[in-house]
């Protein structure tokens, strides 16, 4: 049997003690949301996917723990999260819209990659969630993609387009943000009607910077620093 010793456990217990004095100076250091927030996520999660899995999660749960922090009490505002991960037409699959305080973190084993790109399709029922279930609320859509549409069957990029702005002519506060690793990624978001201000190309290997410039942006809206329009 191996034994323990009472050194480690206590240099454990100081380091636990630090951590978690880090951690509540990190959350107190965060100012508190000023606003109610939807977010949606528009998740790739086609088979082109698969070697940034780590990154995806990481990116989503870093975005998630944040609104956590800045909606704790005494916070008088609400967050809700709306996670839609897609491949091909027939594997879209749409959450439940939650708390941010009820969302469980993601595993990368729970990512799984496969399939093509119904791009159009799966983000005409985000454009759909935003206009029914945040109607009247602040709400920002996050599409996350490393690909070129090549699978939709029930919409097109003129349709999203036509979607997005008569959502925008409905809901002012609300907003669409495209960020893809494909090179067809600013034509892409440009054929929706979004302006660079609502674009991120980006290498794919820099994924992990593209989730972290929306987790900064998003913490500085929902706190009254910015506004996502």
């Amino acid at each position: 049997m191996a034994e323990i010793n009472n050194t480690e456990i206590n240099n454990t217990e100081i380091n636990d003690n630090q951590q978690t004095q880090t951690h509540n100076q990190e959350v107190q250091a965060l100012p508190i949301a000023t606003k109610n927030m939807d977010v949606i996520f528009v998740q790739d999660v086609s088979g082109s996917m698969a070697d940034q899995r780590s990154s995806v999660v990481n990116g989503i749960n870093e975005i998630i723990g944040d609104l956590q922090k800045r909606y704790r009490e005494p916070c008088s505002h609400c967050a809700h999260i709306l996670l839609i991960k897609f491949s091909s037409h027939d594997n879209i699959r749409v959450g439940e819209r939650v708390s941010v305080h009820d969302v469980k973190l993601m595993n990368p084993r729970e990512l799984v990659c496969d399939g093509a790109t119904a791009l159009w399709d799966a983000v005409a029922i985000a454009i759909d969630r935003m206009n029914t279930s945040s109607a009247g609320v602040p709400a920002t859509t996050y599409v996350f993609t490393d690909g070129d549409n090549n699978d939709s069957i029930k919409h097109t990029q003129s349709g999203v387009n036509e979607m997005i702005a008569d959502n925008k002519k409905r809901n002012p506060m609300h907003s669409v943000l495209f960020i893809g690793s494909d090179p067809s990624a600013k034509r892409n978001a440009a054929g929706m009607g979004l302006d660079r201000m609502h674009t991120i190309q980006h290498d794919s290997h820099d994924t992990p910077v593209a989730y972290e410039v929306c987790r900064r942006a998003l913490g500085r809206c929902v706190s009254g620093d910015t506004q996502i329009q």
